[in-house]
């Protein structure tokens, strides 16, 4: 049972059973089609909807005299409830009156629709982030995990009956039903200051519980804090996100309808009910302000492999002279585990649910045998998730975090007097036993250790002893010079000391059949700054005329991998930098070189010359990476991303020292690229990645620049056979082209999910690319050109055919394109792996 409780889901909830059911289905009068998602309403103004099949279940805790279906379009019918009648097929005759259209603008607009517009049209100016110039308040998370187990009934359980005798009883739930009577699964709360500024909200948390775990699980923190503006285009729930109702894009795939014009906190409201049948199935209601177009309130119900029901609710506020706010007040979501396909749980009002069948069997002997299909414990199990807004300020204390999100030192050693004060809510005695419970079994199971554990293998470092992991990035690599790279390398852990920390590795390849190696020290000189001093030793190859590749792979663009590069040069030499955070957003890296470089393969004739075999260099760099719109948290573990944002920016300078070289060739070069995502609301992406380099008069073709290439020479096809990269030209040979400026641009954008079949869903990705150079008149190589004329390529590429492989498809056109027409094709595999979050 211990076990149990750490293994339960966050995404399954509670299907709860009554005594008393009725079920039925609702379909048109007149044609007989069935009304998907039709109102059920009780006469204690509770209620459901029908799911998608028309089909409703209704479990009556007590006695109920009628109920109330309505639908969009439709006149609402009252069914009166007959004792022992168990299935009700209700008739709803089309209306009239909410089919009538108004006027507006010379055109014919359904009442609902109109309003819709005119509030979507308002809502940035309604929404109190944006509306709201500053204002301070503080938020208030609880997440339980729990069963209700009182509604466990004695007779639900495995039974078998021989000759009306007990033969067997499984009591798996009464087990349950024990464990859980004085406590809950699993609990978590936290208690944050919310700095709101020009629309951009900063939090710092100043208290912290989470069952099980001594430190802060910050991607838990950074979960619950967002996704809960409901002016947004797209809803968030948890890592998803899906087509909201407040979006231009609602109108064209959800229906609304007038319900009715109330009274809330003093202000006339309009009830506006919506539905989409379109999967994921969403329905819900809309309590718009009538003067403002304000949302006042807000239910809404998806079903997509989980019931998830949720409520916002508004207050009004008049904060500031001119302003009238519905600032939100308070959040709560219910999400349970669905019970079948054709099944949706509207709220936690009423449960429908297929009833249990007894399986009656007579054997050769005579024996009667009766068998209860059991029950799932999870059927009883559900998330319960409550936000609270509260000492709402309209200003900001001067202390504002320098973060998206901080968490207070001692925010994990609050007392509960301290929450109780904050909050003015009062501990109950199943959550003190909860914490308690869950403490002692996270201690034995050693819970911190493994989620550290994960923690680092998710960032690519594998835990191999206390004071040591092993680096898992690139263990394995390929390009045509090494042909096979193995490398193994690591670095100390936490625990070997809080600000020194030792790394390295050793490489070989099986095809130059040499060795690499490196190896570093780094010291931590400031944590909230991540200020750090490196000193770095190394024997591995570089890439002639490329492009930087930006390192924290975390923050902008993963290495690219370019299985058809043969042109490299030793660097054996030594470098210090140091690595410092201007802010959140802007990391700059600063560092001194000192190295030798050979080549490894012959240098074209430069000049009638050849330029150099071997050279040494001394030279400083200056690197920085800029990501205004990514959202982060400072941990103990260094900078983190809640969430990214684009366009991220890269900008790199490098200079040698010529007085402390023995060659004397003077040169600078600096280069820029830039990263813009785009995701759409039907989940289609666009990306596009820039790059520009320029590289100074005298600079060496190691220094110069060329475009991400994959492609290879030769005629063997065998040889060409590689796997796409993200962005780069397939159809360009390495080192074809090489100048002293290069501007490249990749564009790709991604259909995804496209349908083959019930089961089978692909990416379709298209791709254009696009290059231009420039080469000073030194810098003239036998067999290399300039990119004076503008290369073009397209691509097209079936992601995730298999699993996560695909194929991509190629093309060289425009000036550079060779007169056989196959020569211009190339053919790669792709690999894409899933995206989880």
């Amino acid at each position: 049972m211990k076990k149990f409780i750490f293994l339960i889901n966050f995404f399954v909830l509670l299907n709860t059973f009554a005594q008393n059911s009725i079920s039925g289905k609702i379909i048109d009068a007149q044609n007989g089609n069935t009304l998907p998602f039709a109102n059920i309403i009780l006469d204690d103004s509770k209620g459901t909807v029908a799911n998608f099949k028309g089909v409703f279940y209704l479990n009556l805790s007590k006695k109920v005299d009628f109920f109330i279906v309505s639908y969009i379009g439709y006149q609402k019918k009252r069914i009166d409830i007959i004792p022992g009648k168990k299935y009700y097929i209700v008739k709803l005759q089309p209306s009239t009156e909410t089919l009538q259209t108004v006027v507006i603008d010379g055109k014919y607009v359904n009442p609902a629709i109109a309003l819709m517009k005119k509030a979507i049209s308002r809502k940035y100016g309604n929404d109190y982030r944006k509306l709201l110039d500053e204002a301070f308040f503080k938020k208030y998370i609880k997440f339980i995990v729990t069963a209700d187990v009182d509604r466990i009934d004695n007779k639900i359980f495995d039974t078998i009956y021989v000759n009306s005798k007990i033969s067997r009883i499984d009591s798996s739930l009464y087990e349950m039903k024990k464990e859980l009577s004085d406590k809950h699964i699993w609990m978590y709360e936290t208690i944050t200051e919310v700095f709101l500024k020009n629309g951009k909200e900063k939090n710092n948390v100043i208290a912290t519980r989470i069952a099980g775990l001594k430190e802060p699980l910050y991607e838990l923190i950074a979960l619950q804090l967002t996704g809960h503006n409901v002016y947004d285009d797209n809803y968030k729930i948890f890592f998803k996100e899906y087509l909201g109702p407040f979006s231009k894009l609602s109108l064209k795939h959800y229906q609304y309808e007038i319900e009715d014009t109330i009274t809330m906190q003093g202000r006339r409201v309009i009830e506006v009910s919506f539905k989409k049948n379109k999967k994921p199935f969403t329905s819900g209601k809309i309590y718009l302000d009538e003067k403002l177009f304000a949302i006042a309130k807000l239910e809404i119900n998806l079903y997509k492999g989980f019931q998830y029901n949720a409520q916002y609710q508004f207050k009004f506020i008049q904060p500031q002279k001119f302003h009238e706010v519905w600032f939100l007040d308070n959040v709560r979501i219910k999400i349970k585990k669905a019970q079948n396909k054709d099944e949706i749980d509207f709220w936690d009002t009423v449960v429908f649910t297929e009833k249990n069948r007894d399986t009656i069997r007579i054997t050769e002997k005579g024996d009667t045998i009766r068998h209860t299909h059991p029950v799932s414990s999870l059927d009883y199990i559900y998330g319960d998730f409550y936000l609270k807004n509260f000492d709402f300020k309209n200003f900001i204390p001067k202390s504002t975090p320098k973060y998206d999100l901080q968490i207070s030192p001692d925010a994990t050693q609050k007392t509960t007097e301290f929450w109780e004060k904050q909050t003015g809510i009062k501990k109950t005695e199943k959550e003190i036993n909860t914490y308690t419970y869950i403490d002692s079994i996270a201690k034995v199971e050693k819970l911190d250790f493994n989620i550290k554990k994960l923690r680092k293998l998710l960032n690519g470092y594998l835990p191999v002893h206390r004071y040591f992991d092993m680096d898992l990035n690139k263990i394995m690599d390929y390009n045509r010079y090494e042909g096979l790279r193995v490398k193994l390398g690591g670095k100390t852990s936490d625990n070997f000391h809080n600000k020194l920390s030792l790394s390295g590795h050793l490489a070989y390849g099986f095809s130059d059949k040499e060795w690499k190696y490196s190896t570093a020290f780094r010291y931590k000189l400031n944590h909230n700054t991540q200020t750090f001093l490196k000193l770095t030793y190394q024997k591995d190859l570089q890439k002639s005329a490329g492009f930087y590749e930006i390192q924290n792979v975390k923050n902008f663009l993963e290495p690219q991998t370019h299985f058809t590069y043969d042109k490299f040069f030793m660097q054996k030499g030594f470098d210090i930098s140091l690595t410092h955070l201007l802010s959140p957003k802007i990391k700059v890296e600063l560092s001194y070189n000192q190295v030798d470089i050979s080549t490894k393969y012959t240098i074209p004739f430069h000049s009638g010359l050849i330029e150099f075999l071997n050279k040494d260099l001394t030279f400083i760099s200056l690197h920085s990476e800029i990501t205004p719109f990514t959202k982060y948290v400072l941990t103990d573990e260094g900078r983190k991303i809640i969430k990214e944002g684009y366009p991220k920016f890269y900008l790199g300078f490098e200079k040698n020292i010529t007085t402390l070289q023995i060659d004397q060739t003077d040169y600078f070069r600096i280069e820029a690229q830039t990263w813009l995502k785009k995701n759409w609301l039907n989940k289609d992406h666009t990306e596009l990645f820039i790059q520009t380099g320029f590289a100074s008069y005298q600079s060496g073709i190691d220094k110069l620049f060329m475009p991400n290439v994959n492609d290879f020479y030769g005629n063997n096809p065998l040889k060409h056979i590689s796997i796409s990269n993200r962005f780069a030209f397939e159809t360009m040979k390495d080192m074809e082209f090489v100048d002293n400026i290069v501007s490249a641009a990749y564009l790709n954008h991604s259909f995804n999910k496209i349908k083959l079949s019930q089961n089978k869903t692909i990416d379709i990705e298209l791709q254009a690319k696009v290059a231009y150079g420039v080469s000073f008149s030194s810098n003239s190589y036998v067999g290399i050109k300039s990119l004076e004329n503008l290369y073009y390529e397209t691509g097209i590429e079936f992601n995730r055919l298999i699993n996560s492989l695909g194929l991509g498809v190629y093309y060289r056109l425009g000036y550079y394109a060779y007169p056989n027409v196959f020569d211009n094709i190339s053919i790669r595999l792709t690999l894409r792996p899933f995206n989880f979050f």
